[in-house]
C-alpha cells in the first residue's frame, strides 16, 4: 500500500507574520506548505513545483493577487485560487466573484 502525499498549498502574502501564521496552521492540519511574499515569487514557485491550491492576499507590492490569478489563468494552469482581503480591496464583490 502506498502512502498518500499531503496536499500542497501555496500561501502568498507580503505580511511575513500573517503568511507564517497561516502556513503554520495548514502544516498542523497536514498540508505541505509553500510560502511566497508576492505574486511574482508565487508564480515562480508554481512554474517549478506541484501545487494543489493557492491562497493569496489581494494587495501586495510588485504583483497583486489579482495579477497572480490572471497569470495562472492565462497559463492554463488548473489550480484553484482563493483570494483573501485583509484590508480595503480594489475590487467590488461582484468583480471578485467574476474573477
Amino acid at each position: 500500500m502506498t502512502q498518500a502525499t499531503a496536499p500542497v498549498i501555496l500561501v502568498v502574502d507580503d505580511d511575513t507574520d500573517l503568511r507564517d501564521a497561516i502556513g503554520f496552521d495548514f502544516r498542523r492540519r497536514g498540508f505541505t506548505v509553500l510560502l511566497a511574499g508576492d505574486g511574482i515569487e508565487a508564480y515562480e514557485l508554481l512554474s517549478s513545483r506541484h501545487v494543489d491550491v493557492v491562497l493569496t492576499d489581494i494587495r501586495m507590492p510588485r504583483s497583486t493577487g489579482i495579477e497572480l490569478l490572471d497569470r495562472i489563468r492565462a497559463s492554463k494552469m488548473r489550480i484553484p485560487v482563493v483570494i483573501f482581503i485583509t484590508g480595503e480591496g480594489d475590487l467590488t464583490q461582484e468583480e471578485a466573484y467574476q474573477k
